[in-house]
């Protein structure tokens, strides 16, 4: 059983506009989803063990070198949020997705 379900991050994160749909898995992800959040785009997924989604982390940080991109682990979960548009160059919105992320039980 996975401590952080997908579910659990997903109704976290809309308090903060998230509001994700089923994806392609990421990274040999279980489970994913992605939607957009004020002008950024967020991934969401839950891996086999924490090892996996530590290196899906790394993975996704290397693929993505031409926008803003944060991707952040806890337990077997991921969140990685993509600026294509520019929409937060100061990071407020990454910062308060990720502080969400950071404060699920």
């Amino acid at each position: 059983v996975h401590a952080v379900r997908l579910a659990t991050i997903e109704q976290a994160l809309a308090e903060k506009g998230y509001q994700g749909t089923e994806s392609e898995l990421l990274a040999g992800a279980k489970k994913c989803s992605k939607g957009p959040v004020d002008g950024l785009r967020m991934h969401v997924c839950v891996y086999e063990s924490a090892e996996q989604a530590s290196r899906a982390r790394q993975e996704l940080a290397d693929a993505e070198a031409t926008h803003t991109s944060v991707a952040v682990t806890r337990e077997f979960a991921l969140v990685w949020v993509v600026d294509h548009a520019d929409a937060d160059p100061e990071g407020r919105k990454i910062q308060g997705l990720l502080e969400a992320f950071a404060a699920i039980e």
